[in-house]
């Protein structure tokens, strides 16, 4: 499962995969309570190829190797999408990872995967 915890609030962000959509997950670890885990972004994808923060910017790269900006709304908690990056074309067959997660860096200008850089446009 994608993870990580953002550094300014202590808040733990993750997703959770069911039925062919993406949900983000934000997670106060002081109240961890499994009802208090609230679903702030929903994608239509099978799973999820990376996962990050970025300059307040929110990146998620799925099934098709398109990543999606997102960013907070000002007044709540919840994302709202703010952009699109895809792989070049020439790169994308290079990029060949299975449905499990491994170690990938992601921000707006590429992604690191398997000691390969590939760069994003859009």
């Amino acid at each position: 499962m994608p993870f990580f915890l953002e550094k300014e609030r202590g808040f733990i962000y993750y997703i959770n995969e069911f039925a062919g959509q993406c949900h983000i997950m934000e997670i106060n670890p002081i109240m961890d309570h499994l009802s208090n885990h609230l679903k702030i972004f929903e994608i239509k994808s099978d799973f999820c190829q990376g996962f990050a923060l970025y300059n307040k910017t929110f990146l998620f790269m799925d099934n098709n190797k398109m990543v999606t900006k997102l960013q907070r709304m000002k007044e709540s908690r919840m994302l709202y999408e703010t952009g699109e990056l895809n792989l070049k074309e020439k790169d994308s067959p290079n990029f060949v990872q299975d449905q499990y997660i491994a170690n990938i860096i992601l921000n707006e200008n590429y992604t690191i995967y398997k000691s390969k850089v590939f760069y994003l446009f859009g």
